[in-house]
């Protein structure tokens, strides 16, 4: 074998190995863009920006649009929970939708207009309960902590939203506070 050749083998053989090298840095700056955009959808969608928290989301396979779904069932059964809807209740929904980002996730939003119409089935406030008491096993208790918070934080938030007589008194109705109470005892063993 002639030194030429040798060479050329060679060369072939280190353009080959950093051919690979570059194709495996291409893909890892892929994998770190889509691991930033998981991050930021969900980040806008829960409002937590504890980057470990939502690590831990992220690995148990909840996404922006996930939450944003998630989060609007406990609004919506507070809101029905005495079989009526207030413009009020309707407006601070639709308030959270927005400052959580499904207003602009289309599938999602057309989701809310319906039950923003029409009173969903109980069973919906069941499966939310479930899926819920699921994800809690696989949550850090900060996690846990930090979901429960915004979740059923926005939930007393439309609660409070109506009630009361003339602005004063206690404006979360008993039957609202029994859906608060479910709420919080989803994120309980």
């Amino acid at each position: 074998m002639s030194a030429d050749s040798l060479n050329d083998r060679r060369k072939a053989l280190e353009n080959q190995f950093f051919a690979d090298r570059d194709s495996q840095l291409i893909q890892q700056i892929r994998n770190d863009l889509a691991k930033k955009a998981a991050r930021d959808s969900l980040i806008a969608a829960s409002g937590i920006d504890d980057v470990d928290v939502i690590d831990t989301l992220i690995a148990i396979g909840i996404t922006g649009e996930t939450l944003a779904a998630m989060a609007l069932i406990p609004l919506v059964a507070v809101a029905w929970a005495d079989g009526k809807l207030s413009d009020s209740e309707r407006d601070a929904i639709l308030r959270a939708a927005n400052d959580n980002g499904s207003a602009d996730a289309g599938g999602t939003h057309a989701l809310l207009e319906s039950w923003l119409v029409n009173k969903p089935s109980n069973e919906l406030l069941d499966v939310w309960c479930a899926y819920i008491k699921a994800i809690n096993k696989t949550l850090t208790p900060q996690a846990r902590s930090a979901l429960k918070q915004r979740l059923v934080g926005n939930a007393r938030e439309v609660a409070g939203a109506a009630g009361g007589f003339l602005g004063m008194g206690n404006k979360v109705s008993k039957t609202e506070m029994a859906v608060l109470d479910i709420l919080d005892g989803c994120f309980h063993d």
